[in-house]
């Protein structure tokens, strides 16, 4: 999904074009490309504590993704393994 809005820091008239992935594949990237970051022996100071409150954040918001995703993979455990498929949650049903 691409996404086309302004930058925080972008002046009034520009807009940048956003990547919005989706995949599991692209956290796992994501959070190894910020292990990287805090690796890095050249950050010190604000930058080092910037950089450990951005990880922080990620890691709150990928601990949701994986949860959403062990919820959805236990839901499609539950209805391929209900014995009569008629009486699941609706929620199960899609």
């Amino acid at each position: 999904m691409n996404t086309t809005r302004k930058a925080n820091n972008a002046p009034e008239n520009t807009t940048n074009v956003v990547n919005t992935k989706n995949k599991l594949s692209d956290l796992h990237d994501h959070l190894f490309e910020q292990l990287e970051w805090l690796g890095d022996r050249d950050l010190k100071g604000d930058e080092l504590r910037e950089e450990i409150l951005r990880a922080s954040a990620m890691c709150g918001v990928a601990e949701k993704i994986i949860a959403n995703g062990n919820l959805l993979l236990s839901a499609h455990k539950a209805r391929d393994n209900a014995f009569d498929k008629t009486n699941l949650p609706r929620m199960l049903m899609g």
